[in-house]
């Protein structure tokens, strides 16, 4: 079979980096980000976010091939907010959205014990091997929420596969977060990476003219 091993979809192997950055030279103040051992699930997630900030003019994500575990992402913001700022923010956004999806659905397991309505609310689910079936509709397009639908093994219930999807979503996209950050912090600032480059290529040329 052509399936690479599963450990392949979630371990970083020696040299790689769970993000890279690169300038978007076709069209101004974009850039391109590859992130590596994440598919739809977070990628969706976080194109979405952006597409919710005012300041993002253009968020899109595709996966090159079925069978790599990474997708790019390609951002364009306004030109006093660069697309770093823009990541930085839907990333720190979604984590606190699932953080207090969490709690309410901690709270709500908790007080109720009316199995139809848990689904009533917003609910968030990775893939999970006890996980029989999960999928979800949005009853009306001007209504702002979707309905949930969990099927698990017998010894496993929706409820907990839930709490484990949401808590995992939470573990991956903090990670992501810091991995960004230390990303950003050890490179320079958007602007300047690209002046600074610009401004060694334009003395690589004045010492070559100046040799001639």
């Amino acid at each position: 079979m052509n399936a690479p091993p599963a450990f392949e979809s979630f371990l970083l192997f020696d040299g790689e980096k769970k993000i890279t950055i690169e300038k978007d030279t076709k069209v101004p103040n974009a850039a391109i980000f590859t992130v590596q051992k994440e598919d739809h699930t977070v990628g969706n997630m976080i194109r979405m976010q952006l597409l919710k900030d005012p300041q993002v003019l253009f968020a899109g994500y595709k996966v090159p091939h079925p069978l790599t575990h990474e997708f790019v992402l390609r951002v364009q913001t306004t030109p006093d907010y660069s697309p770093q700022e823009a990541l930085m923010n839907a990333i720190t956004d979604l984590i606190s959205e699932l953080s207090l999806l969490e709690e309410r659905f901690r709270v709500r397991v908790v007080l109720s014990c009316d199995y139809e309505s848990l689904f009533a609310n917003e609910l968030q689910l990775l893939k999970d091997p006890q996980v029989l079936f999960a999928g979800y509709k949005v009853p009306h397009p001007l209504t702002h929420e979707f309905v949930l639908r969990v099927q698990t093994t017998p010894d496993y219930s929706p409820q907990e596969a839930l709490m484990n999807a949401i808590t995992d979503l939470i573990s991956e996209l903090s990670l992501l977060e810091e991995r960004f950050r230390v990303r950003v912090v050890l490179s320079c600032d958007y602007e300047s990476l690209f002046a600074n480059e610009l401004f060694v290529v334009f003395a690589v040329r004045e010492r070559q003219e100046g040799n001639d």
